[in-house]
């Protein structure tokens, strides 16, 4: 592996040994940002997610996609570096291009390769005779889509198993103001003995004792919703709600910051774009500003 190299946007570039792997270890970088993660999110020539990962690191880390999926080599075009940023999730969309001949059905870590992809139909063991098949209820367009970041407007759950019991409990989330809700990143789905969909979840609530768990979660849209907007308010406002304010980037990844605002600031939208899976509100004048309802809210009068 060639020298990699980290990037801090307030820095130095600091140097990385041959070898080092950046997917394999958390990196601390100690600028005083807060800790964030990227979500790289693997499709393929058909925008079909094939794998989804968080890398873990901090504020100003910056790292390079090597590898793809088992079964898949990365496509000509991708874009193999990311950058982290203090307002933002960073989320990396990384095309792949599957192999003419892949070296197994899944990979260590469960996903599906191009020999068999994920789907409303499942193959069931066959037996020498014939075979079965076992249809499971489709995933609704309404769903949040697996990388996509989500949080509890009431009070919740965290599960060990789709089927839901007190004893199965792995941590509460009790209803919270809305700068304060608790953040999940879907990483798949599955339902519960009756049907229900639930969220397979990674806690993110940086700084929490429960930072990190996994397990599941309602994805009742009265309980949990995306954590970005995805459509423009009717008057073209949105005001920043984050005590800390939110800052307005030249590029749509959050890039070249260009202005501070404060809690408070009443700010003209001219449209909505995306970014990954992400949203961004570009301002009356260009610049960027995150589409994250903890950050600002639409006015809507």
């Amino acid at each position: 592996m060639a020298n990699l190299s980290y990037h801090i946007p307030y820095g130095p570039t600091i140097s990385i040994p041959n070898g080092y792997d950046p997917t394999a270890e958390n990196f601390t970088v100690t600028y005083g940002f807060q800790p964030a993660d990227t979500i790289i999110t693997y499709v393929d020539t058909n925008n079909k997610i094939v794998k989804t990962e968080t890398v873990s690191g901090y504020v100003g880390k910056a790292g390079i996609v090597t590898t793809a999926p088992n079964g898949y080599t990365l496509a000509a075009n991708t874009p193999k570096d990311y950058t982290m940023t203090a307002d933002d999730k960073d989320n990396l969309t990384v095309h792949v291009v599957a192999n003419s001949t892949p070296n197994n059905n899944t990979n260590a870590t469960g996903y599906v390769t191009p020999t068999q992809q994920e789907s409303s139909t499942t193959p069931t063991q066959a037996s020498s005779s014939s075979s079965t098949t076992t249809t499971q209820p489709a995933i609704p367009n309404a769903a949040a889509v697996k990388g996509a970041v989500v949080y509890a407007t009431k009070n919740i759950y965290l599960y060990k198993h789709a089927n839901f019991s007190k004893n199965d409990q792995v941590a509460k989330y009790p209803k919270a103001k809305r700068v304060n809700r608790p953040m999940f990143v879907v990483t798949d789905y599955a339902r519960s003995k009756d049907g229900a969909l639930r969220y397979k979840v990674r806690d993110v609530n940086h700084g929490s004792k429960t930072d990190g768990k996994t397990g599941y979660i309602t994805a009742n849209r009265k309980f949990v919703v995306p954590v970005y907007y995805a459509s423009m308010p009717k008057d073209k406002q949105v005001t920043v709600i984050s005590k800390n304010g939110a800052n307005a980037y030249r590029n749509v990844n959050l890039t070249k910051k260009v202005k501070h605002y404060k809690k408070g600031a009443h700010l003209k939208v001219k449209k909505i774009v995306k970014h990954n899976l992400t949203s961004r509100y570009v301002l009356s004048n260009g610049d960027y500003l995150t589409g994250n309802k903890k950050l600002v809210i639409q006015e809507n009068n």
